[in-house]
């Protein structure tokens, strides 16, 4: 007999049977508002011995219940009417697929009110007012199932379903064959028609013959082995006379280990790039169909557009299903949140315990970095006040959305902005009167826009704005003119005066100036004595400040190579409590001695001089080196949080992989261009000082 099986949809009206008396139709339905009122969740009681978190869930999940079951009453209503009006015309067909839809919605409005009665107790307790109030739900599906029932008797035929004996062990490989017979119970039988039935959750079609025999197969996939028994259903269609019957059939299943196969087309990607992910799974060499494959990327799933099966509801956006030659494929686009490397994607079977077992297959993959690039631009809307927009994208042009953005006035972090799905950015922001600076004109200041790329396949990126504030109050510019002025005397004055003194210079009042006027004496003749001061390394070679020469240190001359200008070591800044300082100054010399020994362009970004230094083959041990530092310096320009003292140390840690000794490795303040990152080649072929076209931020920079 020719049979078609296919999985049962989730969209399938169930209609099981129930005892059924008849009656008049009730008048419950305009009730019911009254009790949707009394439990809107004003009951007195609480449930005193359940989580309160456990509570929310519960009472949400009560609402949610509560309004299905509204809506199944009123579509049982309508349904009733239309029932009713088909009868009266004679319409016998459409009075039947009415009274298997009234019968489907009064199954529905029994499991919301259970529902409805469990999750309202938990939520509000077992109070006498709530359980007057669950029990006048009950009371309405009660009505509607006796009402549904007496429809069923009076429109259908009822039918039995026999099946005769057979072996309990059930499997994929070892189908379950089931014969039986189907007739009314009146002992007609139900002769070479083709019929449906319906077995766990699957859908055999198949045809009787002239005895009302049939026989249909059985292959177990999503079966929890620990069921004992299968009911097999005979499902009429709608418009049949006859009413389903059913029978129970114990079952022992066992499982079957599948086999798995993935692959990705390319295996080599990057941000905005499409892969596709396809392969099979098979159990004895049969392919096997609507067996749910769930795809991660680094562990994590990843959402899908499929060409092969539909999603299931667990997991749907990163779950395909196997089609009938049991093979899936899905193609996507990666998501940023993938750090560049090496990464194991991953196709399994997500069943446990089940007919068809668990099974896992992976694939390499391979994530390249991508360049960002950010657009930024700034207007004073009034005062400080100051609007920013912008645009985060790929080299290539690629929107990317949902990316922080970090905006800085000098050393100031102002605040983070979110781009929407298409790159853009917009905020506000009010700019410190202590990040204003005013040299003719207007006050002005520089923003640095800068996207950090961290735990991700994306590299930062950076930009910067400059705003002119026009209209500022009186006050607003004496304050801007004495920070301008305790900008410079901190400048000269750096580490000698305590920060607490330098931070209160900034306060425009006759006390402060005071003050001011007292450190910055004090302070000038401690800087001009340590310009006297001499220091020496460990080699015994001796560097003199001149003091024409703005406090830049003038190398000794000798035999051996000239340390960089300005010296000044990281451990120093590490020490002093400024690790972001200390990583900046270890990558401006590591970059003006690696850039020296490889004649690298000195404008290049601190990405560019990477790369440039890997394909320079400048050996595993400093190139390690010089990506940890890298990305160290990264963190400490930009983002907004510092980087931790042992996060730093451990980096200068590594600084010695580029020397002979700690001596070779006192670095520079660093000449450090904000906007791109790329630092300042100190030293000239003739040993002075020099600077390239960029300018450097002063040394407050790294001022948290």
């Amino acid at each position: 007999m020719p049979r078609r099986i296919t999985r049962r949809s989730s969209t399938s009206i169930p209609t099981p049977s129930r005892k059924a008396r008849a009656g008049q139709y009730p008048e419950w339905v305009g009730e019911y508002a009254d009790v949707a009122g009394r439990t809107g969740g004003n009951a007195s009681a609480s449930a005193n011995d359940t989580d309160p978190a456990d509570r929310a869930l519960a009472f949400e999940r009560a609402r949610e219940n509560q309004t299905a079951f509204a809506a199944d009453i009123r579509e049982f209503r309508a349904t009733r009417a239309a029932y009713e009006r088909a009868r009266e015309r004679g319409r016998t067909t459409r009075a039947r697929e009415l009274a298997r839809r009234l019968e489907a919605l009064a199954t529905s409005a029994n499991d919301r009110s259970t529902a409805f009665a469990r999750n309202y107790r938990i939520a509000s307790g077992d109070a006498p007012a709530n359980e007057t109030a669950i029990a006048a739900v009950e009371s309405t599906s009660a009505n509607v199932s006796q009402t549904a029932g007496a429809i069923e008797s009076a429109t259908f035929t009822n039918t039995t379903l026999r099946v005769g004996d057979r072996s309990e062990r059930v499997s994929f490989s070892d189908p379950l064959v089931v014969s039986g017979l189907l007739g009314t119970e009146n002992g007609t039988v139900l002769a070479n028609r083709p019929v449906t039935f319906e077995i766990g959750d699957r859908t055999i079609e198949t045809t009787t013959d002239a005895y009302g025999g049939f026989t249909v197969r059985y292959r177990p996939m999503s079966l929890p082995l620990d069921r004992q028994s299968l009911e097999i259903e005979y499902v009429p269609e709608n418009d049949s006379v006859y009413r389903e019957a059913s029978a129970t059939i114990p079952v022992d299943p066992e499982a079957v280990e599948p086999t798995i196969t993935t692959e990705t087309q390319p295996s080599t990607v990057s941000y905005g790039d499409r892969i596709t992910v396809s392969g099979s799974v098979r159990a004895d060499g049969r392919p096997i169909e609507d067996v749910p494959v769930l795809v991660r990327v680094a562990g994590e799933p990843i959402a899908a557009n499929r060409t092969g099966g539909s999603s299931t509801d667990s997991l749907a956006g990163s779950t395909v299903e196997t089609n009938a030659d049991g093979e899936y494929s899905l193609s996507t686009t990666l998501p940023a949140d993938l750090a560049a490397g090496d990464v194991a994607l991953n196709a399994t079977i997500p069943w446990q315990g089940r007919a068809i077992a668990s099974a896992n297959a992976s694939a390499p993959l391979t994530v390249e970095s991508t360049a960002t690039a950010l657009t930024a631009r700034a207007g004073q809307v009034d005062g400080r006040t100051v609007r920013v927009t912008g645009r985060l994208r790929t080299e290539n042009g690629h929107s990317i959305g949902e990316r922080e953005v970090l905006l800085r006035a000098g050393g100031a972090a102002l605040g983070t902005v979110e781009t929407t799905s298409n790159g853009t950015y917009a905020t506000t922001v009010t700019i410190p009167t202590r990040q204003l600076t005013q040299q003719g004109g207007a006050p002005t200041t520089s923003l640095t826009i800068s996207y950090a790329g961290r735990e991700t396949s994306l590299e930062p990126a950076h930009e910067t704005a400059t705003v002119a504030l026009d209209g500022l109050s009186i006050s607003e510019r004496a304050s801007i003119a004495t920070s301008t002025v305790f900008g410079t005397a901190r400048d000269a004055l750096g580490a000698v005066v305590p920060q607490a003194v330098l931070d209160a210079l900034s306060a425009p009042s006759w006390t402060t100036v005071l003050l001011g006027a007292l450190a910055l004496a004090l302070g000038w003749g401690l800087v001009r004595g340590s310009r006297s001061l001499r220091r020496r390394g460990e080699d015994g070679t001796a560097t003199e400040v001149s003091e024409d020469a703005g406090g830049v240190e003038e190398p000794a001359r000798s035999g051996t190579e000239h340390a960089d200008p300005g010296r000044f070591d990281p451990a120093d800044w590490l020490l002093a409590g400024d690790p972001d300082r200390a990583v900046q100054a270890g990558y401006a010399v590591v970059r003006s001695r690696v850039g020296r020994e490889l004649g690298v362009d000195r404008g290049m970004t601190h990405r560019e001089f990477y790369r440039a230094c890997r394909d320079a083959s400048i050996g595993e041990t400093r190139l390690a080196a010089l990506g940890a530092l890298t990305d160290a310096y990264e963190r400490a320009a930009f983002a907004s949080e510092s980087l931790s003292e042992r996060v730093a140390g451990e980096v200068l840690d590594r600084l010695e992989a580029f020397g002979e000794g700690e001596d070779e490795l006192e670095s520079a303040e660093p000449a450090v261009n904000v906007a791109d990152g790329s630092t300042a080649d100190a030293t000239g072929s003739d040993g002075e000082a020099e600077m390239d076209g960029e300018s450097a931020p002063d040394s407050s920079e790294g001022d948290r």
